[in-house]
């Protein structure tokens, strides 16, 4: 018959599935006769489970970020020497709490960096272009250009889209429009600035063609008819609206601006 130290040595074994099956026997059957070693058994069996729970989730990240798989590496190389410290290995959390204490700071880390990453990876595939396609605004002077007048480009969007476009709203008047092709779905760009030579983007594309971002769908307002996405990225705001067959987006870093009192259409189509 084993004892309670002899036990509680041997738990992380029996839960890593390491244990002999000698070993694993005369465990459980101190367990059954132990109310206080069981009690500790049961707890770091419910961490444990966690902890690979959780493990499970993050290892799918890392597998795609050589950075997360070199701090989970040293990580791990880090626990190995807090055992080769102590003098003893897998000896089980209550035996070794700073064990604990690291894993669970390390869980806690990999797991933040995880959904930055998740975070970051859904921005740069669903709003870096739209974003970069505003921005591209500042480095293209021709863009800014009236290449021909706004009644032209309103009859050009208008026999295109059926779209009545606004050629002036609150101060900022169309200058110029051009083709832009975001994520293999085209879009015609157009430009509206104002005194202050601030910059808004109008985005219009079939409906049809492009796939609203995952994150913004189950935050839909309806306004006036139109179903109407407004997202704060990290570099614009961003609003979608989708107007009968049409998904337009309006983009503007004027952090001052209100975005949501632009409105890209002249009047009811």
């Amino acid at each position: 018959m084993i004892n309670c130290h002899q036990a509680l040595s041997l738990l992380q074994d029996i839960l890593d599935k390491e244990a002999s099956e000698i070993d694993e026997k005369e465990v459980r059957a101190h367990l059954e006769r132990c109310s206080e070693c069981f009690g500790k058994f049961k707890l770091e069996e419910s961490i444990h489970a966690f902890l690979k729970e959780k493990v499970k989730v993050v290892n799918e990240d890392i597998k795609t970020s050589p950075k997360l798989e070199s701090l989970k590496s040293n990580i791990l190389t880090k626990l190995d020497d807090i055992d080769k410290e102590d003098g003893s290995s897998n000896t089980g959390f209550f035996k070794n709490p700073t064990r604990l204490v690291i894993s669970v700071a390390a869980l806690i880390v990999l797991i933040g960096i995880a959904v930055f990453s998740a975070a970051f990876y859904k921005h740069q595939e669903y709003y870096i272009a739209i974003e970069k396609a505003h921005w591209s605004v500042d480095s293209k002077p021709e863009l800014k250009l009236v290449s021909s007048s706004p009644d032209d480009i309103c009859s050009q969007i208008y026999s295109t889209y059926n779209f009545n476009l606004a050629e002036e709203n609150s101060g900022y008047k169309l200058v110029s429009t051009h083709k832009e092709t975001l994520q293999d779905v085209e879009f015609e760009h157009l430009i509206y600035t104002n005194e202050d030579e601030d910059y808004i983007s109008v985005l219009i594309t079939d409906a049809g063609d492009f796939e609203l971002p995952p994150d913004i769908i189950d935050k839909a307002q309806t306004i006036n008819n139109r179903e109407i996405y407004d997202h704060n990225c990290r570099g614009c705001r961003l609003i979608f609206q989708k107007i009968g067959s049409l998904m337009v987006i309006t983009a503007s870093t004027n952090s001052q601006f209100d975005l949501m009192s632009f409105d890209p259409l002249a009047q009811s189509i």
